[in-house]
């Protein structure tokens, strides 16, 4: 028994640990709109919590970061403090995609995201800005051709990015179709708080990821806002079960007495009497709605079938 216990916790903690070196899987929305209200990131969790470092005025200082995807655009929710009377039209954020994740295409090692950093095998790069008025834009640059300087694509604003109506906070869109094809399913992203020099050296200042964009491309996945809706009637769902399992071995109890002592037992195992009957329904029933890790995979999965 102790060999496979050993066994089980040998299998739970190798999974574990494979868990967290995969990339993070980027959640499908329907719901996010860039429109200023952050009440549809709700259900969205944090690609980082406490991402960067505490940088004073005049430097925009970015706190967190949440990520979320529909099949035509990657979004940013960036909870940030200093932007009002910050730095203008200089980068306070910049990005670089290494969109087929593969080091050997893209920038050459020459290219440098600052003069400490280099940035080999990268294909394109957004610095987020902010114009006279605090409000954010973004240019998306080409940096794929070896040798040559960084080609602006395009420049966005206004309906593609744009700060929230309470709070400190930015909604940026970036469209899919200006940096990824749909075989590029995973994509090595830097995101860089760039603050003054004296902060390049700081490795908080930078969160280098691999991200998992494959779900885009299916044609029917269980967006994070489904996921949050059916966990919510699983666990209400769980609670129920548990009001029925206590009301049915309340119904069973003096039966099982009468039974106990026409059988010739004391009436004190009664209780041992019902087990039989509500053991099986309560296994099933953990089963069935327990927040296991293994049934929210199950969960997963039967949405993207």
């Amino acid at each position: 028994m102790r060999h496979i216990l050993f066994s089980l916790l040998l299998i739970y903690t190798t999974c574990f640990a494979q868990d967290q070196t995969e990339a993070y899987k980027v959640p499908v929305s329907k719901s996010i709109k860039i429109d200023g209200s952050i009440q549809d990131w709700k259900s969205i969790p944090y690609l980082s919590k406490n991402f960067g470092i505490n940088l004073k005025p005049p430097y925009t200082d970015i706190m967190s970061i949440k990520m979320a995807m529909d099949q035509e655009h990657i979004y940013l929710l960036l909870n940030t403090k200093n932007h009002v009377g910050a730095i203008k039209d200089e980068a306070f954020l910049k990005i670089l995609f290494d969109v087929d994740n593969n080091k050997a295409t893209g920038s050459d090692e020459n290219l440098r995201l600052n003069k400490y950093v280099k940035a080999p095998g990268f294909e394109y790069a957004i610095p987020v800005k902010l114009n006279n008025k605090a409000v954010p834009y973004y240019d998306i640059y080409n940096i794929s051709k070896k040798g040559t300087a960084p080609k602006k694509v395009v420049s966005y604003s206004a309906d593609s990015i744009m700060n929230a109506s309470k709070g400190n906070y930015m909604e940026i869109a970036i469209p899919f179709a200006k940096i990824l094809k749909d075989e590029h399913t995973i994509s090595r992203i830097i995101f860089s708080e760039v603050g003054q020099e004296s902060n390049w050296k700081d490795a908080k200042s930078y969160l280098n990821m691999n991200i998992d964009f494959s779900d885009r491309n299916k044609k029917e996945v269980m967006s994070v806002e489904e996921k949050v809706a059916l966990q919510e009637k699983l666990e209400s769902s769980f609670s129920v079960a548990w009001i029925i399992v206590l009301g049915l071995g309340l119904s069973l109890f003096w039966p099982a007495i009468a039974i106990c002592k026409k059988a010739g037992f004391s009436s004190s195992l009664a209780a041992v009497c019902i087990i039989p009957v509500l053991g099986p329904f309560i296994f099933m029933w953990i089963i069935c709605f327990n927040n296991w890790k293994l049934h929210s995979s199950f969960c997963a999965q039967e949405g993207e079938n």
